[in-house]
Parts: structure tokens; C-alpha cells; sequence
């Protein structure tokens, strides 16, 4: 697990006192889950971006690399209220709206 600012970079210490910050990212990694199956092999999953805004306006976040192929796929996006789960290949920056969440996966989008 990582938090994240929207620049790119993890959050620090500073951060987490911070009255002025309404924007954070955080990263639950599927691939270091640190469980085993049955037959003692490693269980993996898909990692997940979490961006939320609180803010009233929009806010760009930089975007960690996926840790798993070569893009983040918008899961969830609260702002669109037409269609919130919308499959979307998500650029190495995108826009949050304001008052709302994304929810990314580095899981390969089934057709």
C-alpha cells in the first residue's frame, strides 16, 4: 500500500497535517499481498489506484507506472453519473473531478 500525491510522488510526512490538501492517491498492490494458496505459491491480484478529490474543482493526478502491463483502466468514475463504470485506458495523467473518485486496476480490460 502507497499513498500518493498528484504530482506523482508518495506523500509525506508533512502532507498528513496538512489543512490545505484535498487530493490523494492510494495504491493497494496486488502483487505483494503476502498470502499463499493451498500449494504454498504466491497469490497475485490485480493492483488498484484509488484518486480522490475533495476538492471543488477538478484536480490532475500524474499517475504512477501500472505494475502490471503498460496502462491503469478506469474501473469506476464517480463524476460521470451516465455511465460510472465506463472501461476507460487511462494516459499517464488524468483529471478528477471535483467532489469525486477514480478507481483504477492494471488488469488487462476483457473484451
Amino acid at each position: 500500500m502507497a499513498w500518493y500525491n498528484p504530482d506523482g510522488n508518495q506523500v509525506g510526512d508533512e502532507v498528513w497535517n496538512a489543512g490545505w490538501n484535498r487530493s490523494i492517491g492510494l495504491l493497494l498492490n496486488g502483487q505483494t499481498l503476502q498470502v499463499t494458496n493451498e500449494e504454498g505459491k504466491p497469490v497475485i491480484d490485480d493492483s488498484f489506484l484509488i484518486l480522490a478529490n475533495a476538492s471543488h474543482e477538478g484536480v490532475e493526478f500524474t499517475l504512477p507506472p501500472p505494475l502490471v502491463g503498460s496502462n491503469w483502466n478506469q474501473v469506476i468514475d464517480t463524476e460521470n453519473i451516465d455511465e460510472p463504470f465506463a472501461k476507460v485506458v487511462v494516459d499517464a495523467k488524468v483529471i478528477v473531478g471535483g467532489r469525486s473518485l477514480k478507481l483504477l486496476s492494471d488488469e488487462t480490460p476483457q473484451s
